[in-house]
């Protein structure tokens, strides 16, 4: 499936103090977005409801989850290449990481013009990834949470874990009581 226009792999503030990473765009969330989205351009992509309401929950999102703009966050895909859910997570590890290696530069640019304080790895997976490439000295300067992706199986907790997880990230990087609940702002 050749990638629509309108993804980029990419969302939202590009100078944010939070920054999500997520795995990749799968072609199902694509053909999706693309069917009743497209015509919002680079705001079709993570259409997940559960995930932009939880976004909107700890303002990192604002004006509601089907908004444009209102990004108090950046976030992006670690591998930007579409893939079936299915033939992706039968993969052997070792081919996943090689292709998440092939995309490490993008990433490492992107944390290198977004300058976030507070990432979030959306999955177990990425977490894996970023941890992997940290170990062998390729990915640095980063102390990411790990929180529980939106598409995970059990649908029944996703979004209480999702946001709970985000609180706790985003409470480790508060300076001070005066700060607001989260340091979620965007920086110019």
């Amino acid at each position: 499936m050749p990638p629509p226009k309108w993804l980029y792999g990419a969302l939202g503030e590009s100078r944010s103090d939070v920054m999500f990473i997520c795995e990749y765009p799968s072609e199902r969330g694509v053909e999706y977005a693309d069917r009743y989205y497209r015509h919002t351009g680079i705001e079709a992509q993570w259409r997940n409801d559960v995930f932009r309401d939880v976004l909107v929950e700890c303002d990192l999102k604002l004006g509601g989850r089907d908004t444009s703009g209102g990004w108090r966050c950046y976030i992006t895909n670690f591998i930007k290449q579409v893939d079936k859910a299915s033939v992706w997570a039968e993969k052997p590890k070792t081919e996943r990481l090689l292709i998440a290696e092939r995309w490490l530069g993008v990433l490492k640019w992107e944390i290198s013009r977004v300058k976030p304080q507070t990432v979030f790895c959306v999955g177990e997976r990425v977490w894996s990834y970023v941890k992997f490439f940290q170990r062998k000295g390729r990915l640095l300067a980063l102390n990411p949470h790990r929180i529980w992706s939106y598409s995970a199986r059990r649908r029944d907790l996703v979004r209480e874990k999702m946001n709970d997880g985000i609180r706790k990230g985003l409470d480790t990087h508060i300076p001070g009581p005066e700060t607001p609940s989260h340091a979620g702002k965007s920086r110019s």
